[in-house]
């Protein structure tokens, strides 16, 4: 299934923001970024990079939160 880079940024900011999901959040904005191409212009450069700093955050909590699971 094929979604637009908007429909992703939504669905990703849904399961991050409101449902609080890391791995679907995490997968909504890997997709919205592998889609970019030339749409990437449309967001701007800036816009991208707080998206793959968002992306980055949430790996790395995931990451730890699994890394404390597997210690307790």
């Amino acid at each position: 299934m094929s979604y637009s880079p908007i429909t992703c940024m939504n669905i990703a900011n849904l399961y991050d923001e409101k449902l609080k999901d890391i791995d679907k959040a995490i997968w909504y904005y890997q997709l919205f970024l592998n889609n970019l191409n030339e749409n990437e212009l449309k967001f701007g450069g800036n816009y991208v990079e707080n998206v793959k700093k968002r992306l980055n955050w949430l790996i790395k909590a995931k990451t730890k939160s699994q890394n404390q699971f597997k210690e307790g």
